[in-house]
């Protein structure tokens, strides 16, 4: 498992990966999962992407060859090149956002992953898509007709056995929100905290964001510049005080435009709140009684609403993934 970014990055991609190798575990798979060397994590970040696209195009391929590995998984919605040429490689995509890019503005990394993945389908290797959303997407994309698809959702493993393994103190006093975040154009930050500054119901609520930890300079100077004085950008969080942070709120709010999966939404509901989320194909997937959809019209009237709901059934959410996960394993597993 080519997990480069753990201990890097603390949501996302890596999370992800990290219960994706529980699910292979629980199917008799023997896994060895490489990451950036914590030697090297506090280089400067070009630095690091340069090594993500070396380890990712050179060490990778040479470890499966020489280390002889049945099969070798790329989780970062890009793959190795010479790992093409032979069928032990898995691509994970995520979502399509780097191939929606105008040509004019379309980045480097956005290029990389192009071009990997390009490369990939063209010698019909094996894709496997995050959620029901991107893979029905998927299969209207002429360059990956050839490939055989599987589904590979997010998985809560870990999740799931902290909140059965910790006692939470539970604060008596509910007054904020979550707002799970980011700094990625899709996360719309400085559009959230417009729709969070419209609504007179907010102001009476404090807002915690989760998400921006190591961006809390770029976050609060959006937040001085929109003069809003109820929110809190939390810094980076261990995996323990996240779920408190989630229990002990009234509410879990996701905004965002695009998501490959919408992992905080399920977050929230296992955790036993009710959640507020853009009306998004990738959230809508998770939609329940106690999933509030709004648009920038309704934000305010379905914010009212989420908070004001009474989620009685908050200790039994079960989370219907890990079983299409552990099915979809086995199948890729019997193929080769």
């Amino acid at each position: 498992m080519f997990n480069f970014y753990k201990g890097i990055l603390y949501r996302g991609i890596p999370i992800y990966s990290s219960n994706l190798i529980i699910a292979l575990k629980q199917k008799g798979c023997i896994v060895n999962e490489w990451s950036c060397p914590t030697s090297l994590v506090k280089l400067p970040r070009f630095i690091i992407d340069l090594l993500f696209v070396f380890s990712e195009q050179f060490i990778m391929p040479l470890m499966c060859y020489f280390g002889k590995y049945d099969k070798v998984i790329y989780p970062y919605n890009s793959c190795s090149i010479l790992a093409a040429f032979g069928d032990k490689s898995l691509l994970i995509i995520h979502d399509f956002i780097p191939n929606k890019k105008a040509k004019e503005k379309i980045s480097l990394s956005a290029l990389y992953i192009i071009l990997t993945q390009r490369i990939h389908t063209f010698f019909k290797r094996d894709v496997a898509f995050v959620s029901a959303t991107t893979k029905r997407i998927a299969r209207n994309v002429a360059w990956l007709k050839a490939c055989t698809f599987y589904l590979f959702p997010n998985s809560f493993y870990i999740l799931e056995e902290k909140l059965s393994e910790l006692n939470f103190h539970k604060d008596s006093d509910c007054n904020y929100t979550v707002l799970i975040s980011g700094n990625g154009e899709n996360k719309e930050f400085s559009k959230a905290m417009e729709l969070w500054k419209s609504c007179e119901n907010c102001k009476s609520q404090k807002l915690k964001v989760i998400g921006l930890g190591s961006q809390q300079e770029w976050a609060y100077g959006i937040i001085k510049r929109r003069e809003i004085e109820n929110v809190i950008i939390l810094p980076i969080l261990s995996d323990d005080e996240l779920i408190s942070e989630i229990k002990n709120a009234c509410l879990m709010w996701a905004h965002s435009t695009h998501e490959g999966f919408g992992r905080p939404v399920i977050e929230g509901r296992i955790c036993g709140k009710n959640v507020l989320a853009s009306n998004i194909s990738a959230f809508r997937e998770h939609r329940d009684d106690y999933v509030f959809l709004y648009n920038n019209q309704s934000f305010c009237e379905k914010y009212l609403l989420a908070l004001l709901s009474n989620n009685t059934d908050n200790s039994h959410y079960k989370v219907k993934y890990h079983i299409i996960l552990e099915e979809q394993i086995e199948k890729w597993l019997r193929k080769h």
